[in-house]
């Protein structure tokens, strides 16, 4: 299970399953010893779908020391799965990869990045 709060939220009426979010933390298992923290400052949440668009200034920290920053992201938290088409930033230890695009499939067995890949 994951966890998700927010500083504010807002809902159509008409469209009860999609909240909108402001400061948001969401929580991930990925593993039984690590944990996924998602920190944006924007984004929707689909009850019915189980998805979450963050849609600025995302920040993806895990507890076995990945940290990542991206300007948005796509999360399908029932499939495990991130996404993004916009530049990445990615560091674990002294290692540091950019790219223009990247995907998480798997709960983070497998990570994609394209276009304009660099390893630093």
């Amino acid at each position: 299970p994951y966890s998700l709060t927010a500083t504010r939220a807002t809902q159509d009426v008409g469209q009860q399953a999609v909240i909108d979010l402001e400061g948001i933390n969401a929580k991930l298992p990925v593993a039984t010893d690590n944990i996924v923290s998602v920190d944006a400052e924007h984004g929707i949440y689909n009850r019915d779908a189980n998805t979450m668009d963050l849609t600025s200034d995302v920040s993806v920290t895990t507890t076995d020391g990945l940290a990542a920053k991206f300007k948005s992201i796509f999360l399908d938290m029932g499939k495990g799965s991130m996404k993004t088409s916009n530049p990445v930033d990615v560091s674990r230890g002294g290692s540091r990869i950019t790219a223009d695009s990247m995907s998480v499939e798997d709960n983070g067995r497998l990570v994609v990045f394209e276009n304009r890949v660099r390893v630093n």
